[in-house]
């Protein structure tokens, strides 16, 4: 498996091990019948492990800056912050020092807490391979973060080795080594060819047309375009990624998560700070109002939070409503709340016609009323140094998409140069 000229691999191993022994014996054998070593860190809160790990609680405990005393004597909640503060320290160094390519954990509620803890602070890349009871459930998106997990439901709960669980073990430690292969591999690729500076775009299928287009101008004019959808957990781990320093720029085209944060839409909401990665990070930004004329809530919501809301079915049940004139005037004063703190170039595009597909003229969600309202919003609301653009097309008009486009582009230029 490892292939020719392949670098091996190390592998951290990182659970809870005085409660799950068993179950990490089978994971580190296979791990390493896969062809990688294994690193061991036991994530236990107490140092009652039968087989002793490369790094215990012991260890974890200094690398949070307390003693053992404190992690043994703590309530659970304190000693499981010590866990995971030193645990996600230890093994970010590891990673710098690229002293493993790959973590695997496995558990249930408090396991998978810890490990999450630790896998959202490792870069996007990182192989991060996590098997849980959690998987399934509500939890799971808060778990991840908007980092890039591989997430296997267990099925059964993380006890033992019986005939099921060890197939989702054996599956954790294929996906787990495969992936940390493959990383090496892109790696060596990428490292031989440069590397363009790279622009966020944010997406719904109602505003691809758009999207597509700037893309591939932003490709023509030595960019890298990194889309997102705009669903929530795509916006959730854009802001992370600008966060990290990943982009020069963002053309945030679908702002619909910022609707669904002001209208309370759990299911589809990044936050209230959705627009303000870019600002924190100090790169220029071009935006615009895709999909805020939809917002996505959970079904059951309809006839309670949502009653009297337009539905719209973008599946097979009505998982969207239309935004009414009311909450455009709310969307526009948030959105400028938070842009008008940038201190770099930012401007706001507003395509007079429509705010999607669906909000053309005899489409779905058209509505020049609350269409009006939202831009008087946002027209009121800005401040001097933010800069507002209208233009009598669709959103989905190829001059509006290239109009952003190449705002952005002379942002750049202007403010940084290209590399």
């Amino acid at each position: 498996m490892n292939g020719v000229n392949m670098k091996k691999v190390t592998i951290a191993v990182l659970g809870t091990f005085d409660t799950k022994g068993e179950e990490y014996q089978y994971i580190i054998r296979k791990t390493r019948a896969l062809g990688a070593d294994v690193l061991t860190i036991d994530a236990s809160t107490r140092d009652r492990a039968v087989e002793k790990a490369d790094y215990g609680c012991h260890e974890i405990a200094r690398y949070a800056g307390e003693d053992y005393e404190k992690l043994v004597t703590g309530t659970r909640a304190e000693s499981m912050a010590i866990v995971m503060a030193g645990a996600g320290r230890l093994v970010r160094e590891l990673v710098e020092k690229g002293e493993i390519q790959g973590i695997l954990s496995i558990g249930g509620s408090g396991g998978t807490t810890i490990a999450a803890s630790v896998m959202r602070t490792l870069p996007i890349g990182f192989p991060k391979v996590l098997a849980t009871t959690q998987a399934c459930s509500d939890k799971m998106p808060g778990f991840i973060g908007g980092k890039d997990f591989i997430v296997i439901n267990s099925v059964a709960d993380v006890s033992g080795t019986n005939s099921i669980i060890s197939r989702v073990y054996d599956q954790a430690a294929g996906a787990v080594v495969g992936a940390a292969m493959a990383a090496e591999k892109s790696k060596e690729e990428k490292e031989k060819k440069p590397i363009r500076p790279r622009i966020a775009l944010s997406m719904y299928g109602i505003t691809t047309p758009c999207v597509v287009h700037a893309a591939k101008y932003l490709e023509k004019r030595g960019y890298e375009p990194i889309v997102f959808h705009a669903n929530g957990a795509g916006g959730k781990a854009m802001k992370t990624l600008i966060a990290e320093g990943m982009f020069r720029g963002v053309l945030d085209i679908t702002t619909a998560e910022v609707a669904a944060h002001v209208l309370d839409a759990e299911s589809s909401t990044a936050g209230e700070d959705r627009l303000d990665a870019a600002v924190l990070a100090g790169i220029p930004q071009v935006l615009s109002v895709g999909g805020m004329d939809l917002v996505g809530i959970r079904v059951p919501e309809l006839e309670t939070k949502y009653k009297g809301y337009k539905p719209y079915c973008h599946n097979d049940k009505p998982d969207m409503i239309r935004t009414k004139p009311e909450d455009g005037l709310r969307i526009g004063k948030f959105m400028c709340e938070r842009l008008n703190n940038s201190y770099v170039p930012c401007a706001v595009y507003l395509p007079m016609r429509s705010l999607s597909a669906l909000d053309e003229a005899g489409g779905f969600s058209c509505d020049d009323e609350a269409r009006r309202l939202l831009y008087e919003a946002i027209s009121l609301n800005a401040g001097p140094k933010l800069e507002i653009v209208e233009m009598d097309c669709d959103i989905n008009d190829p001059v509006f998409a290239e109009a952003m486009a190449e705002r952005l582009c002379r942002m750049l230029e202007t403010s940084e140069g290209k590399e």
